[in-house]
């Protein structure tokens, strides 16, 4: 009995191992089945050409398709079509309002990162007083119904003066101060010596304005001035000041007429601008008055136009209220 139960014991291993053999050698199998035939350079260069060539073809029919759909047939222009539009662009641009670049508007000032601050800068251009109102500023309430009636009848006709800084180290005098005023470009003191423009002299400077204001709209000529005592002393004449370009020092104002010698009492009957160059300190007097600050850039001229757009849009809102009798008047 014991010798059967051995053979038997035998024999299991015996099955049990050919068995191990079997999966082993299935397993294998199974491996070499998975390993991946070796592609050749050559096939793989052919399949690249084969993929490369079709994404070129479809890239050429893509291509001639925008083409077709960029092309200005249609909408052609010529020189007589210029010309007809040339009135309407004229008056698209005198009216156009800049009131920041790409950079400030994408900046988004608002703490919580949006661009809220578009609109609001939208309704301080549409409706200035009202935002001002709204923002807890100096917002002036708006006038009764009606026609309102004019403080100043004797400014009627006559022209607005604004008064630049004769200092040398100030950005804006008389020698480019047309060219800023007038057409928004800044041309530094020196290079506007050497186009010939200090050569006036005590002579007045003016340029004329297109003005739309909720007064009326219409030409304005405005007279550029740096020594204030051409005025005389008729304060009548001293109510012409509209806007006064501070240079940063009370001694500019020292040997100005009556109550026009203080900065305090003159920035509340004239509209008061400080202008700087980009990385200028600021006095410190200026922080105690009343005055618009804007900074022109060193560089790039195309900046500008944001100073300028400053001055302007804080000048017809101030003259709006404080002196309608130099705008042009029409039916409000």
């Amino acid at each position: 009995k014991s010798s059967r139960g051995r053979d038997r014991h035998k024999d299991r291993k015996r099955s049990s191992s050919g068995k191990d053999r079997g999966r082993g050698e299935e397993k294998s199998a199974h491996k070499k089945k998975k390993v991946k035939e070796v592609v050749t350079t050559e096939e793989l260069f052919t399949n690249l050409n084969e993929v490369v060539g079709k994404r070129v073809a479809d890239s050429d029919v893509t291509k001639a398709e925008i083409i077709k759909a960029l092309k200005a047939d249609g909408f052609e222009f010529n020189a007589e079509t210029l010309e007809n539009c040339r009135e309407s662009a004229q008056h698209i641009f005198e009216n156009e309002i800049p009131v920041g670049n790409s950079a400030s508007i994408l900046r988004a000032a608002n703490p919580r990162k949006d661009l809220s601050r578009v609109l609001e800068i939208f309704n301080e251009v549409m409706n200035p007083r009202k935002s001002s109102s709204a923002r807890g500023g100096r917002g002036v309430p708006p006038p009764p119904p009606g026609k309102p009636t004019l403080k100043r009848p004797y400014l009627l006709g006559k022209n607005p003066v604004i008064i630049v800084p004769k200092g040398m180290t100030a950005p804006v005098t008389l020698v480019n101060a047309q060219e800023f005023f007038a057409n928004g470009n800044f041309v530094p003191r020196d290079i506007a010596l050497k186009q010939g423009r200090g050569q006036r002299g005590n002579q007045k400077i003016t340029f004329t304005r297109q003005v739309r204001v909720s007064t009326g709209s219409g030409p304005v000529e405005f007279e550029i001035i740096d020594n204030p005592k051409k005025l005389g002393t008729n304060l009548k004449d001293w109510d012409r000041i509209v806007a006064v370009v501070a240079l940063g020092q009370s001694w500019q104002f020292k040997d100005w007429y009556n109550q026009w010698s203080d900065p305090v009492q003159l920035f509340s009957r004239s509209f008061g601008f400080y202008l700087s160059m980009e990385g200028d300190r600021i006095p410190q007097d200026v922080g105690t008055w009343s005055v618009k600050k804007a900074k022109l850039n060193r560089d790039k001229r195309g900046l500008d136009t944001i100073a300028f757009a400053s001055f302007w849009n804080g000048l017809d809102e101030w003259m709006t209220v404080h002196r309608r009798e130099l705008l042009p008047q029409g039916q409000d």
